[in-house]
């Protein structure tokens, strides 16, 4: 009753959702995984038939049967040959497959994370899913590549142990099985503790991870606020949680280890003393003795390695559950998400009635509206926190409106829904600096991946980049560090200026794009972008920038008011009462 308990425990463990997952993944790998297993299955073969042929040989070297010893002797080898053949072709499957599978389901989790609802992924920390990414995924896939494979070989080679075992001497057979059901009790009693104890460690792993990855991207902040010795601190209190999760967790397999090891010469003792009384009554020959030592460990190893991969499994689940948990976050297909191609570049934007608030918070917008009249430039003021970036994410559909609608104003004559397929219309500059490491031509072309020279090149004149980029070493081919090392900060707006003008987008967004260039070249792009007669909100809070909008409209306490075009006076008056 008390194994039938444990194994009901093991069962809900495991789960039918964790199994079904695992299988899904293992499909596009069935066939390198049945080699696997193919593969240690010939192992266990040979394993079992070395200790029968090692029998032999010792038997025909005691008789001084010479030729035969030799013939024997050969067929030792050519058998430890083909051992090491089969471990150095699972050795180098394993890596192969492996390798695919972790690319495969860490490239299925990141296409399903950007089809993720923004809202709900932004709840977790980047460094929290850089650690399901690049931990939880490999070790998840050891499973099928080396756990399943290696328990089909060891039931196999316990049973043909056993066998043969049971053809030599019954008695030592069954002693041979003392232990191991009780090593597999222990795998199942334990099972539970390891997934926990995975679960915990992987979840302090993932703050540490987190906490990591701030630390290297705001160096630049931390020394200079002179902060190490704090920061150091947090480093080292992330470290000790780790460590001690994985001491608990360490503690627990030694346990588990010992528990095992020890029944294992338990065992072992129990047969040797037999098998030696058997050979002191010349029961049997050296060679049956030689035989009974590997048959006794083909039979117990087996019960380890069993008794082993059932807490590695249970474990795993915990692995699992990280990933699943990525995976079932809401949809932006629940958004009603289709693919709208452009149609137009006359194109305008409307807000009606719109109110949002984050979690049942205060409302950020109040049933407020806004019309953007195709190819204007319009401003977008107000004070820090009003909302305006959050308008943005909502006409980037990153949001959802509690009440209201917004749309797309498509030559008087459509109204496109605002949604995650009508992304195609719009080009956003955000707030910060937003490149990637690689050249400036790799950035540029993330707004039109298949942008030709010369587009690059106008691109970069609309944007007021080129003169600074034509004087790099490498010119569109100049590589750049994280976030764009290397260039000013005002060279690196000008960038994002460009690849949002490179994007074949009738509506710009433009979140704080021009705070660090001068006032001169913030005119001259603003001119260029009104040449290329696309509808652009700005949000600024740079009173150079109005005069060069058609309108400007202010937000505040979730209310949007119109100034009109050069209301310089009332914006002013509204800035001191603020």
């Amino acid at each position: 009753m008390i194994i039938l308990d444990y194994y009901r425990k093991f069962i809900k463990a495991i789960s039918i959702r964790n199994i079904s997952w695992m299988l899904n993944i293992a499909r596009p790998f069935k066939w390198n995984i049945a080699i696997l297993v193919v593969l240690g299955v010939l192992s266990s073969i040979v394993s079992v038939g070395s200790a029968v042929i090692t029998k032999l040989l010792v038997d025909r070297s005691v008789y001084g049967n010479i030729s035969q010893v030799v013939t024997f002797m050969l067929i030792f080898t050519a058998a430890c040959l083909i051992d090491l053949a089969i471990g150095t072709l699972i050795s180098i499957i394993s890596v192969n497959v492996g390798q695919k599978m972790n690319h495969r389901v860490q490239q299925q989790l990141i296409s399903k994370l950007y089809k993720t609802q923004w809202e709900k992924l932004s709840q977790y920390h980047s460094g929290d899913i850089l650690t399901r990414l690049t931990n939880d995924i490999p070790n998840v896939s050891g499973i099928w590549i080396s756990t399943v494979p290696s328990t089909i070989s060891f039931i196999i080679r316990l049973a043909l142990a056993f066998v043969v075992l049971l053809y030599l001497n019954k008695t030592l057979a069954f002693l041979a099985l003392i232990v191991g059901p009780v090593l597999l009790l222990v795998g199942l009693m334990m099972g539970q503790k390891f997934k926990k104890l995975e679960h915990d460690t992987q979840t302090a792993s993932s703050r540490h991870m987190a906490y990591m990855t701030e630390l290297v991207q705001n160096m630049t902040i931390i020394k200079a606020f002179q902060y190490e010795k704090e920061s150091l601190k947090c480093v080292k209190d992330k470290q000790n949680d780790l460590y001690q999760c994985v001491i608990r967790r360490n503690k627990a397999g030694v346990l588990a280890n010992i528990i095992m090891f020890g029944g294992y010469w338990f065992s072992y003792i129990i047969t040797f003393t037999y098998g030696v009384i058997l050979l002191a009554d010349r029961v049997v020959s050296f060679g049956t003795f030689t035989a009974f030592l590997q048959l006794v460990g083909n039979i117990q190893q087996p019960f380890m390695g069993l008794a082993r991969s059932v807490p590695q499994m249970v474990s795993s689940m915990a692995l699992v559950e990280r990933i699943i948990e990525l995976e079932n976050l809401p949809n932006e297909e629940e958004y009603g998400y289709c693919e709208i191609s452009v149609k137009t570049e006359k194109v305008g934007v409307a807000v009606k009635n719109i109110t949002f608030a984050y979690k049942q918070g205060k409302k950020v917008l109040d049933n407020t509206s806004i019309y953007v009249e195709p190819g204007r430039i319009v401003a977008l003021i107000g004070s820090s926190g009003e909302g305006k970036t959050t308008l943005m994410r909502l006409l980037l559909a990153f949001l959802q409106a509690n009440e209201g609608s917004a749309y797309l104003d498509v030559e008087g004559k459509e109204k496109i829904g605002i949604s995650p397929g009508s992304r195609s219309y719009f080009s956003y500059v955000p707030q910060g600096n937003t490149l990637f490491s690689g050249t400036i031509a790799y950035n540029l072309r993330m707004g039109k991946p298949d942008a030709t020279d010369n587009e690059l090149e106008e691109a970069v004149m609309v944007a007021c980049a080129k003169e600074f980029i034509d004087e790099l070493p490498e010119g569109m081919n100049t590589v750049i560090g994280e976030e764009g090392i290397g260039l000013s900060e005002g060279q690196a707006q000008r960038l994002c200026i460009a690849r949002a003008v490179l994007r074949p987008a009738p509506v710009l967004l433009l979140d704080e794009a021009t705070s660090a260039l001068d006032m001169e070249t913030e005119r001259t792009i603003f001119e260029n972008l009104r040449n290329l007669k696309k509808t652009c909100i700005v949000i600024t809070h740079r009173l150079s920038v109005l005069p060069l909008c058609d309108a400007v409209f202010r937000l505040e306490n979730g209310k949007i008011y119109e100034h009109g075009a050069y209301d310089f006076a009332g914006i002013l008056e509204k800035g001191k009462q603020g």
